[in-house]
């Protein structure tokens, strides 16, 4: 926490004193209004979450104290604005090419091709795929039950026969012989849990636009809302609570916006 604090805190006052400010009494309701509008929106919006929040709690001292106006306070909004930005998926062309990825032959291979499709056919976050145990896949039921790590909330997925197969797959015929209680685990001894970040590009002929696994994640997302899913059923699918999160998660139908797609002609 303490950490937390001199880091957000010292990140608004180097913004002060960049611009001329080095005392308590000169800040002004607009220095701390350009300074969300610049800086805050640079972070994740979890993170700049976090950022107006030590800044809150550290304006609220110095009101204590008498060294700032009360009505500083009221212009550090508690909601983080952030940058609008189109939201990056892969291609229908790279989204088959993974979903129809060859038979493996080695190890890396088929744990890598199981990985994938957990991400783009299941939209797990790595953290989730990373960390799966025996125990939350139901054979039976065709089932994942899990507790999401990022959020501890539980979610509850349908495996579809391709996920299905590609994890069995790299279980019977490939996973090192080692009792772990994770699915996938390290390529060699010692065989823990796997960790980083697998290179999609690897399996594409040309390289997504964005590095990472979340980009599966977002194309899973848009897939399912273009083929008629509902929202409500992709926020289900995503382990989200609030709405208005999914909104990132989807890209733009490029085929039908060129259908009704505006003349340049008068301008």
């Amino acid at each position: 926490s303490i950490h937390l604090e001199i880091w957000a805190n010292g990140g608004l006052l180097a913004y002060l004193e960049s611009i001329g400010i080095i005392r308590f009494a000169d800040i002004s309701t607009v220095h701390l209004l350009n300074y969300q509008k610049l800086r805050i929106p640079s972070y994740a919006q979890s993170s700049g979450q976090v950022v107006i929040c030590h800044i809150r709690h550290f304006l609220k001292y110095l009101i204590l104290e008498g060294k700032v106006s009360p009505t500083l306070l009221a212009c550090m909004q508690s909601k983080v604005m952030q940058k609008e930005h189109v939201t990056t998926i892969l291609t229908e062309e790279q989204r088959q090419t993974l979903m129809n990825l060859p038979k493996p032959t080695t190890v890396k291979e088929a744990r890598g091709n199981a990985v994938i499709l957990c991400a783009l056919g299941l939209g797990l976050r790595k953290s989730d795929i990373y960390q799966l145990k025996f125990t939350e896949i139901d054979w039976g039921r065709q089932s994942i039950s899990l507790v999401q790590k990022k959020t501890r909330e539980p979610l509850v997925l349908p495996l579809p026969q391709e996920v299905s197969n590609a994890i069995a797959d790299y279980i019977l015929n490939f996973r090192p012989d080692y009792p772990s209680a994770f699915v996938f685990i390290a390529l060699r001894a010692p065989y823990r849990e796997i960790i980083g970040n697998f290179i999609i590009g690897e399996k594409l002929d040309t390289p997504p636009a964005s590095k990472g696994y979340h980009i599966l994640r977002r194309t899973c997302a848009t897939y399912l809302l273009n083929n008629g899913i509902g929202a409500q059923t992709i926020i289900n699918i995503l382990g989200h609570q609030d709405p208005s999160s999914l909104d990132r998660y989807l890209s733009l139908d490029k085929s039908k916006m060129e259908l009704t797609s505006l003349g340049l002609g008068a301008i």
